[in-house]
C-alpha cells in the first residue's frame, strides 16, 4: 500500500494521514536507521517523493492505533482498526469506547462513506462535509485527512529548501475541490520517511502541522510509533499511536464494500 495522506505518513496521514496517507512506508525491507548503504540519494521532489512511497509501499495493511483527543472539553481516548489494500482502499473502524464502537469509514479513491452504528445508518461524506472531523468523535484529523490516497497523486512537489539532515517539499494541490490548497513536507534524509506535514486553505494559511517520530519496526517494517496532528490556533491535537501492523495478509473484500462494509 502506498502512503496515504496522513494515517501512514502515515495524509496517513499527512495521510491521516495522515490520513494516510499520511496515508508508502518502508523499502519492503528490515527496518534500518538510514538508507541502504550504496543507494543515490534523490535528487529531485519527484524522486523524493518516489523513495518515500516506495519504502511504505504494501499489499494490505491490518494495523491498531490508540488515539487521543485533547480540546477545550478535556482529553478523550479511543482505539481505532484500519484496513488498507493498495493505495485507493481504506477502513478505519472505531473499537472502543462503547458509545462509538462500531463507526467505521471507508474511503476508496476519493469517495468517502460512514456507517454511525447509533442510527444504524451509512452516510456518503461529501463536499465540504470531507474536511470536517468526524461525527461523534471531534479531533483534528477531518475524513479526507484519514481517506486513501498518495501524496504524488493529489499535489505537485518541489524543493523549498534543504539541509544535512532533511528536504522540505512544498505541494501545491492538483484537486480544485480539495480540503487543502497547499502542503509543506519535512523529510529525513537519512530515514527517507516524513517527519512533518503543514497544511494549508486559502483561509487560515497553514493553521495545523502533523508531526511522525519513534519510528520503529512494525511487522518488519520502519513506522513511526506516533502521530500528532495540532491546530495551534485553537490549542487542540489529536495523537494516534501505533500499537501493532500486520502487512501483506488477505482482507475479506467485503471490508472495502460500500454495500457490505456496515454490516
Amino acid at each position: 500500500m502506498e502512503a496515504r495522506k496522513t494515517f501512514r505518513g502515515p495524509r496517513a496521514a499527512a495521510s491521516l494521514a495522515l490520513a494516510a496517507a499520511i496515508a508508502a512506508w518502508s523499502w519492503a525491507a528490515p527496518a534500518a536507521a538510514q538508507a541502504p548503504a550504496g543507494r543515490a540519494e534523490p535528487r529531485t521532489a519527484a524522486e523524493i517523493l518516489a523513495a518515500v512511497e516506495a519504502a511504505e509501499r504494501s499489499e494490505t495493511e491490518r494495523s491498531t492505533y490508540a488515539m487521543t483527543v485533547r480540546d477545550k472539553a478535556g482529553s478523550r481516548s479511543y482505539r481505532v482498526r484500519m484496513l488498507s489494500r493498495g493505495s485507493e482502499e481504506s477502513l478505519i473502524e472505531f473499537l472502543e469506547p462503547r458509545t462509538v464502537k462500531g463507526l467505521r469509514i471507508l474511503s476508496l479513491d476519493d469517495e468517502t462513506w460512514a456507517f454511525f452504528p447509533s442510527t444504524g445508518r451509512t452516510r456518503k461524506i461529501s463536499g465540504a462535509s470531507r474536511s470536517g472531523s468526524v461525527q461523534g468523535v471531534g479531533g483534528d484529523f477531518s475524513y479526507d485527512d484519514l481517506g486513501s490516497g498518495t501524496w504524488s497523486k493529489d499535489y505537485a512537489f518541489a524543493i523549498e529548501s534543504e539541509s544535512a539532515s532533511s528536504w522540505v517539499l512544498a505541494g501545491r494541490s492538483l484537486k480544485p475541490d480539495g480540503s487543502y490548497d497547499r502542503v509543506r513536507m519535512t523529510v529525513d534524509r537519512a530515514l527517507l520517511r516524513e517527519t512533518s506535514v503543514d497544511f494549508s486553505t486559502p483561509k487560515d494559511g497553514f493553521f495545523k502541522t502533523l508531526s511522525f517520530s519513534g519510528h520503529k519496526s512494525f511487522g518488519g517494517r520502519l513506522m513511526p510509533s506516533r502521530m500528532e496532528m495540532r491546530n495551534p490556533a485553537k490549542g487542540t491535537s489529536t495523537i494516534l499511536e501505533l500499537e501493532e501492523a500486520v502487512f501483506d495478509e488477505p482482507i475479506d473484500p467485503r471490508w472495502f464494500s460500500p454495500e457490505r462494509f456496515s454490516k
